[in-house]
C-alpha cells in the first residue's frame, strides 16, 4: 500500500483543505494516510482527523516561534524515517520548520492558498517571510549539513 505523510498546520483552514485531499488520496489512489501535526494543546482541529478516519500523530509544540520550529523538525524526521511514506504533502507557512528538515529524496507537494502560487502576481508573503528570515535559514541549514536555497519555492 502506498503510504502519505500530510503535516498539517495549526489552524482548521489547513486542515481542513488537507482532509478532502487525503480523502480523495485514501478512497481514489489507495493511500494509507497519516497526519503528523503541531500540538501545543489548544488546537481542537486534532480531533478532526482521527474522526476522519485517519492516523494522527500529534507532536508537541508549535511550528512557527523562535528555536521550537527546529524541535518540530527534529521531531518529524524520525517520524518519517519510521513511517517510510511514498511522499510528504505540507500545508502550512514552511520556511522555518520546513528550511530545517531533511527529507531527503521524498516527493514534496505544497498545497497552499492562491496568493502563494504564480497566479498571483505580487510578491507572495511566503517569499517576504523567508526573506526577512533569510540569514536564519542559512545557518540552520548549513548547520544540518543541508544544501543552501534561494527562495521559499525551493523548499
Amino acid at each position: 500500500m502506498k503510504k502519505i505523510c500530510i503535516i498539517s498546520g495549526p489552524a482548521l483552514g489547513h486542515v481542513s483543505r488537507q482532509l478532502v485531499v487525503a480523502e480523495a488520496l485514501a478512497r481514489d489512489e489507495g493511500y494509507d494516510v497519516t497526519f503528523i501535526v503541531p500540538d501545543n494543546g489548544k488546537e481542537s482541529f486534532i480531533e478532526l482527523i482521527p474522526r476522519a478516519g485517519f492516523k494522527c500523530m500529534a507532536l508537541p509544540g508549535h511550528v512557527m516561534k523562535g528555536a521550537r520550529y527546529r524541535a518540530f523538525a527534529d521531531m518529524v524526521e524520525p517520524v518519517l524515517a519510521d513511517l517510510k511514506p511514498d511522499a510528504l504533502l505540507y500545508d502550512l507557512n514552511p520556511p522555518l520548520w520546513l528550511s530545517a528538515l531533511n527529507t531527503g529524496d521524498l516527493p514534496r507537494f505544497y498545497l497552499t492558498n492562491v496568493f502563494n502560487t504564480p497566479v498571483e502576481p505580487d510578491p507572495k508573503s511566503m517569499d517576504r517571510f523567508f526573506e526577512s528570515n533569510a540569514a536564519e535559514i542559512a545557518a540552520e541549514r548549513k548547520a544540518r549539513g543541508l544544501p543552501e536555497i534561494g527562495r521559499a519555492s525551493d523548499l
